[in-house]
C-alpha cells in the first residue's frame, strides 16, 4: 500500500485540507489536469449569473466530499447518504449515486466567481475553477460628434458594452450598399472601466466615410465561447455626398 502511495505521489501534488471537525484529509490533485473527473453537466456548460450551475464528479468510494479550494466542507456523503452539510444554504443541491456525485448551485452569484470546487474520496480528487459569466446589461452605439456624416471625411463612433464578467471583446463591421460586409476592427481603440467585478468596455472607431457604406455594427463577444450569442448593435450611417461649388468669373476685354 505504501509503495502504491509513493508511486501516486510522484505524479500528483499533495494538498492538506482541514474540515470543521478538525479532521485532516490529504487529497491529491493532478499536476497535468486540474479538472480530472470533475466537469460541468451537459445542461449547464457555463456558470451564468443568477442561473443554475451543476458540477458532476465521477468518483467512487465509501466516503465522498465536496470542498472549496481553501478547504471548507461543502457536502459529505457516506455511500449515497447525505450528511447534511449546506455551504451554499438553500441554493445548494447535492446527490451521490454509486459512481457519480453532483453539486448544483441553483442561482450562482458573482461571489462564486474564481472559486475552486474540489470533489474527493479516499483514492481520488479533482478540482474545477468556476468562472461566473455576466452577459452585457446593454450594448449601445453612437456618433461621438453631432456633425453631419459626409463622404471622405473622418468621423468617430463609440460602442459601449456595459457590465460584463469577464471582460468582453469587440469587433466592428461595415455593411455596404450591396450588403457585403467589411471588418474595420483595426481602426479602433478600447478602454475598460471597472465597477466591482463588472467591466464596461468603451470601443471607439474612427472611420473615413464612403458613400458606399450603409450601416455600422458593433459586435460584443466572449473569446473562446462560441456557445454564447453575440450581442450587437447597428447604426444607419446616412452618409451625404460632398458637393463642390465652382464660381465662374468672366473678364471683359
Amino acid at each position: 500500500m505504501q509503495h502504491l502511495m509513493d508511486s501516486f505521489s510522484t505524479a500528483c501534488n499533495a494538498l492538506s485540507l482541514t474540515t470543521s471537525l478538525q479532521k485532516t484529509v490529504i487529497i491529491y490533485q493532478s499536476a497535468q489536469d486540474d479538472n480530472g473527473n470533475l466537469y460541468p453537466s451537459f445542461e449547464t456548460p457555463n456558470a451564468i449569473k443568477d442561473k443554475k450551475f451543476t458540477l458532476k464528479c465521477n468518483i467512487e468510494g465509501g466516503r465522498r466530499f465536496w470542498f472549496t479550494g481553501n478547504g471548507t466542507l461543502i457536502a459529505k456523503y457516506t455511500g449515497t447518504v447525505n450528511q447534511n452539510y449546506t455551504y451554499f444554504g438553500s441554493r445548494q443541491e447535492t446527490s451521490c449515486q454509486e459512481k457519480i456525485c453532483t453539486l448544483s448551485i441553483t442561482s450562482i452569484s458573482l461571489d462564486e466567481d474564481n472559486m475552486s470546487i474540489i470533489c474527493s474520496s479516499g483514492f481520488h480528487t479533482s478540482m474545477f475553477n468556476i468562472t461566473v459569466f455576466v452577459l452585457p446589461k446593454s450594448v449601445t452605439i453612437k456618433s461621438i460628434s453631432n456633425t453631419v456624416p459626409v463622404e471622405n471625411q473622418n468621423k468617430s463612433y463609440e460602442c459601449l458594452i456595459k457590465d460584463t464578467n469577464p471582460e468582453f471583446s469587440v469587433f466592428w463591421l461595415i455593411t455596404r450598399n450591396d450588403e457585403t460586409k467589411k471588418n474595420v476592427t483595426k481602426y479602433i481603440s478600447n478602454k475598460t472601466s471597472k465597477s466591482g467585478k463588472l467591466s464596461t468596455l468603451s470601443s471607439e472607431l474612427t472611420l473615413t466615410l464612403n458613400k458606399k457604406f450603409k450601416k455600422l455594427q458593433c459586435v460584443a463577444y466572449f473569446p473562446g465561447k462560441n456557445e454564447f450569442d453575440n450581442h450587437s448593435k447597428k447604426l444607419d450611417l446616412h452618409i451625404k455626398c460632398k458637393f463642390f461649388f465652382f464660381i465662374s468669373i468672366k473678364h471683359k476685354v
